[in-house]
């Protein structure tokens, strides 16, 4: 999907408990001034509700955060109703 080059690009990943498979991932890419960074979760429909979401949205602001990152776009579907609620919650700016 992206290629990780660990600057600019990065792709976390969420495990189940015995950590052979994988139940999430979030997407990060950074502009190249390193102004923006765009991120996108996915997430197994069995593993929602379970907080792994949100814990991947906070790990994905805090790397944004440690490269200088002023501004973290959250990419999500209009019709997922809980990804927009978890964005609320995680104080993001509803934009277009």
């Amino acid at each position: 999907m992206i290629d990780v080059d660990h600057c600019k690009k990065e792709n976390p990943l969420a495990f189940d408990s015995d950590g052979s498979t994988i139940i999430a991932t979030a997407m990060l890419a950074c502009n190249s001034a390193l102004t923006v960074d765009d991120v996108a979760i996915s997430i197994r429909p069995a593993f929602t509700s379970l907080g792994v979401s949100w814990e991947l949205l906070k790990h994905a602001a805090h790397l944004a955060e440690a490269l200088g990152v002023g501004t973290l776009h959250s990419i999500e579907s209009n019709s997922s109703h809980a990804a927009i609620e978890l964005e609320s919650e995680m104080r993001f700016n509803a934009g277009s």
